[in-house]
C-alpha cells in the first residue's frame, strides 16, 4: 500500500502554488459541488485512505476501490441512517500500523451493510449499530467519504463559518480548488490546531480528496481519503451490489430486516425498532452525580435507563443543535405518564467537570449528570458520540442508538422504549388504525 499513498502526499506537495483567500469563492465552489453531487448517477474510482506523521502509528490505512448507483433521486427525502446510493467498497487494509492486512468487501445499501464472515463462514446483513467488531466494515466506513454521495454533508461545510480558499493543487493528476474548513470549538472560536482541506474537481466539482490537518502539541500530522482514476458515467449493474455466499457459508442466523415488519394489529415498525437481539444483562456502574448522589446500576432495577455519553467538546454539542432540549422533552414525557423512565447523562474526559454541568442546566436538563465515566465508556463499547444506551428495568441492555438527527434519533428511542414498555405490561399498546371504525 506504500506505493499509492506516497505518490499522493508527493503528487501535493509538488503542486502547491502560492495560495490566495477568498470566503465567498470557497462558499460558491462548495455550492458548486454539493449541485454536482445531486446530479450524480454513478460513481467509481480506486480510494486511497492514509494519515501521514503522528497519526499514521494509530490510525488505519487502506488502498481499494469504491462503487456506487444512485436509488434515490435528488430532492427525495433520504430515510435516515441511509445515503441516496448504493455503495460498494472494497480493497486491503489495516486498523493501525503493526496489525495484519485485512482484505474487506462491504456493500452499503439502504440502512444495512453486507458482508461475508470468514471466521464464522457467515453471509452478514447487519445494521450499521450492529456491525461491531467487523475489522472489514470498520476499513469500508473508514473509507467511504459520503460528501461523495450526499450533498447534504458538503451543505454542512457551507455552513461552517471561516471557511476558504487554499491554493489550488492536483490529485491523480486533476486539478482541483481547495476549500479549507475550519473546526469550531465549543466556545465558538475556530480552532487553529485542526482543519479540513477539501479537494474538488476543478472542471466537475466532485470531490477528489478530503484532509483533517490537525497541529497540536500531543499529535501532528494529516488523515486522507483520497479517489483516483473516478468515473461519473456508464451503467452499473445492480448486481454489483448483491452479496454472493460461497459454498460453505451459511446466511446471517440474526440478519437485520430488510424491509418494515409490521405487527398484529396493523402496527408498522422500521427494520432498525422491529430488529430483536438476545438481552445479554448490561454491565454494572457505579458513579457519583454532580449533585453528589451515587448511582449504582444495581440500585436502578425497576426503571428504565436512558444513558447520554456526553462531553462538551464533542461536535454535536459545539453546534449545539437543540440536543439537550429534545433529551429532556423524552424524559418529561414519560415523567408525565408516570412511567418508570430516566435520563442519565454520563460524563466523560471533560478539564471542567462543572462546566459540563453548567452547559445542560442552561439549557433547561433536569436529569443527573454523573461525573468521571471514562471507565464507563470504555467498558460499554462508546466509540461514537453521542450515543444513546438504553437498559431495560431487569438491568438488560435494550440497545444504542449511536448518532444524532433532529426529530429522529429520540422518536426511535422513545418507540422502542413503548413497545419495550408494553411487552412488560407497564404500558397500554397503542390503539391499531382500525381500532373504533
Amino acid at each position: 500500500m506504500k506505493s499509492l499513498l506516497v505518490a499522493s502526499l508527493a503528487g501535493l506537495l509538488m503542486s502547491a502554488p502560492m495560495a490566495h483567500a477568498d470566503p465567498e469563492e470557497a462558499k460558491a465552489k462548495l455550492e458548486r459541488a454539493a449541485a454536482a453531487v445531486d446530479l450524480m448517477q454513478t460513481f467509481s474510482a480506486d480510494v486511497v485512505l492514509g494519515a501521514s506523521e503522528s497519526l499514521a502509528s494509530i490510525l488505519p490505512s487502506a488502498e481499494g476501490k469504491v462503487v456506487a448507483k444512485r436509488v434515490v433521486e435528488a430532492g427525495e427525502r433520504v430515510p435516515p441512517g441511509m445515503l441516496p446510493f448504493s455503495v460498494r467498497l472494497s480493497g486491503t487494509g489495516r486498523t493501525a500500523i503493526g496489525n495484519p492486512d485485512v482484505d474487506y468487501d462491504v456493500i452499503m445499501k439502504g440502512r444495512l451493510y453486507y458482508w461475508l464472515d470468514h471466521e464464522a463462514h457467515e453471509a452478514r446483513q447487519r445494521l450499521e449499530r450492529l456491525t461491531r467488531g467487523s475489522n472489514q466494515v470498520r476499513l469500508a466506513k473508514e473509507t467511504l467519504v459520503t460528501e461523495v454521495f450526499s450533498a447534504q454533508g458538503i451543505k454542512a461545510w457551507i455552513e461552517t463559518p471561516g471557511i476558504d480558499t487554499e491554493a489550488p493543487a492536483e490529485v491523480d493528476g486533476v486539478p482541483c480548488d481547495v476549500i479549507r474548513v475550519p473546526q469550531v470549538q465549543a466556545n465558538g472560536q475556530v480552532s487553529s490546531a485542526r482543519h479540513t482541506l477539501v479537494y474538488l474537481g476543478a472542471e466537475d466539482g466532485i470531490p477528489r480528496r478530503v484532509e483533517m490537518v490537525v497541529s497540536a502539541s500531543i499529535m501532528s500530522g494529516s488523515v486522507f481519503k483520497e479517489f483516483h482514476n473516478v468515473t461519473l458515467e456508464g451503467d452499473v449493474e445492480d448486481s454489483v451490489f448483491e452479496l454472493a455466499r460461497p459454498p460453505g457459508y451459511a446466511p446471517d442466523p440474526n440478519p437485520s430486516p430488510e424491509q418494515n415488519v409490521v405487527r398484529p394489529g396493523g402496527e408498522i415498525i422500521p427494520p432498525e425498532t422491529a430488529h430483536t437481539k438476545i438481552r445479554n444483562p448490561a454491565q454494572p456502574f457505579d458513579l457519583v452525580s454532580s449533585d453528589g448522589e451515587r448511582f449504582r446500576l444495581a440500585d436502578l432495577r425497576g426503571t428504565v435507563l436512558v444513558l447520554d455519553f456526553f462531553a462538551t467538546w464533542q461536535y454535536l454539542h459545539k453546534q449545539d443543535k437543540g440536543v439537550v432540549q429534545e433529551l429532556e422533552a423524552l424524559q418529561q414525557r414519560y415523567r408525565d405518564m408516570n412511567m418508570p423512565v430516566r435520563v442519565l447523562a454520563i460524563n466523560f474526559r471533560e478539564k471542567d467537570p462543572s462546566a459540563a454541568v453548567s452547559y445542560l442546566r442552561s439549557r433547561g436538563a433536569t436529569y443527573p449528570v454523573l461525573l468521571n465515566g471514562e471507565e464507563m465508556r470504555r467498558v460499554y463499547g462508546i466509540v461514537q458520540f453521542p450515543t444513546y444506551f438504553v437498559i431495560g428495568i431487569a438491568g438488560e441492555a435494550l440497545d444504542n442508538f449511536p448518532g444524532y438527527e433532529a426529530g429522529v434519533t429520540f422518536d426511535r428511542i422513545q418507540n422502542m422504549i413503548d413497545a419495550y414498555l408494553v411487552e412488560k405490561g407497564l404500558m397500554e399498546a397503542p390503539e391499531s388504525p382500525e381500532a373504533g371504525h
